[in-house]
């Protein structure tokens, strides 16, 4: 008789034992447990704190980034306006909370704020270039200790970084990241590929790897916003392969390669189906920097304004919507949808309205036919 999965934490517990489930798997477990509960009964669980569109670097691929005539710096959420934000979310549910930018350091209310969310017994996470880690910052962070602190690297020299980001900001951040680990602080290392950073992107991760820290590389450059002014810098597949190659290596993974002939071809003219997938909109939200809710801040073509009509509604409108939104017709009955490693917001670039962009398609066949996912994970679907 099959045993009928948890209902509760205290079920999923006992299930895990009856099922000799290692104790080192448990907490990742309850957090996927409690994901999927908060997404059933809409509970905006995790937050994503956009405080600002300014920052110290230019990197000519980022989707957020204002300079100082595109935006007035006055505009900016005053801290109370977040707090008011953090506190409101926070009945509602909120326990983790991402502040992120532009680079969320430079954001004159910065400190204040932070201290105010940890202080708030919420877990947060901090994101950041890693230049501005000097001494009286590390002691903040050691006295009001974030669930994690996340740099993106984007060189590793000098002229690397001066050719991502305008600035030649390697020597700092590299022992910005020593200071970070030598304070004993949760640290993450995230490599961005872009087609200004191209072959340096093996380089970023040897480097990561040497100082032995976690790391991760992304998968997609998010759309520019259109006030940026940028376009899109996205490397191509082969290029993307030619990386998870080179990380298949270091971790001494045997790839099982298959014939382009035995690759499951994508699934077309499908009936329409309805709903975002992922946690955006359902247990997750972002609020950009000028106050305005939306799923994540990647999809903000659904917006609602916290500040004007109370958070408690505009969750209730961000909600109803990301349950009811369109995904790309392909999309629905497709064979690769529980393996595809893009986001809903990345289809806004496909050649047509409604339809999957054929480049996220394309890869996913290039990553069963080169072993990254196995062929049999895609036949069971």
């Amino acid at each position: 008789m099959t045993q009928q999965y948890p209902n509760n934490l205290f079920e999923l517990i006992e299930f895990m034992r009856n099922q000799n489930i290692p104790e080192a798997e448990y907490w990742k477990r309850i957090c996927k447990f409690l994901e999927t509960k908060s997404r059933k009964l809409h509970i905006p669980v995790h937050g994503n704190f956009e405080l600002t569109p300014f920052c110290n670097f230019d990197c000519k691929m980022c989707y957020i980034h204002l300079s100082n005539g595109q935006y007035d710096k006055r505009k900016l959420l005053p801290v109370s306006c977040w707090k008011q934000l953090a506190d409101s979310a926070r009945k509602l549910g909120m326990r983790d909370v991402q502040l992120t930018g532009g680079e969320c350091l430079t954001y004159p209310g910065f400190d204040e704020l932070y201290k105010y969310l940890v202080e708030s017994k919420l877990r947060v996470f901090v994101l950041s270039n890693g230049y501005y880690f000097d001494e009286n910052r590390i002691k903040l962070f050691e006295k009001y200790r974030p669930k994690l602190i996340q740099v993106s690297i984007y060189g590793s020299s000098e002229e690397a970084y001066e050719a991502v980001t305008g600035v030649k900001a390697f020597k700092r951040v590299y022992e910005n990241i020593l200071r970070i680990q030598e304070a004993g602080l949760p640290l993450k290392i995230a490599i961005t590929p872009s087609s200004f950073m191209r072959e340096d992107v093996e380089a970023l991760i040897s480097m990561a790897e040497s100082l032995h820290v976690k790391y991760g590389v992304n998968p997609q450059l998010m759309l520019p916003r259109e006030n940026t002014g940028r376009s899109k810098s996205d490397l191509t597949n082969d290029e993307y392969i030619r990386i998870y190659r080179f990380l298949s290596s270091i971790h001494h993974e045997e790839l099982k390669t298959v014939e382009r002939s035995q690759v499951p071809e994508e699934n077309h003219g499908g009936q329409q189906q309805y709903g975002i997938r992922c946690g955006a909109g359902r247990s997750s939200f972002g609020i950009k920097h000028d106050g305005s809710l939306c799923p994540c801040l990647s999809l903000d073509d659904i917006t609602a304004k916290p500040l004007e009509i109370g958070f408690e509604q505009a969750w209730k409108y961000i909600n109803d919507m990301s349950e009811n939104y369109p995904i790309p017709l392909e999309c629905g009955d497709c064979v690769y949808q529980k393996h595809c490693l893009s986001c809903i917001a990345i289809h806004k670039d496909a050649p047509e309205k409604g339809h999957c962009n054929p480049v996220v398609c394309e890869r996913m066949k290039m990553l069963v036919q080169e072993g990254f996912i196995p062929l049999d994970r895609i036949c069971k679907h």
